[in-house]
């Protein structure tokens, strides 16, 4: 948690400023452009049925979304 905190501090200065914080799942934050900036602290992402969950949420569906992780991603992913 510490660790997505501090990612979401080094998102919110030199790219958007974030408006709100919260966790469903996963740490995520609003920006002030309405974006919903999740972000991870993991060597390797693939597509597995808790991010699948996770993603399906309501609060997620209709709204422009980042994946700010700290290593790669699965092409499914």
């Amino acid at each position: 948690m510490v660790i997505s905190l501090r990612m979401s501090a080094q998102y919110h200065e030199p790219v958007h400023p974030l408006k709100a914080l919260t966790v469903y799942g996963a740490l995520a934050a609003l920006d002030e452009s309405g974006t919903m900036v999740v972000t991870a602290p993991v060597d390797y992402m693939s597509w597995v049925e808790p991010l699948d969950a996770l993603t399906a949420q309501e609060v997620f569906s209709n709204r422009n979304k980042i994946m700010y992780i700290t290593g790669e991603m699965s092409a499914k992913a």
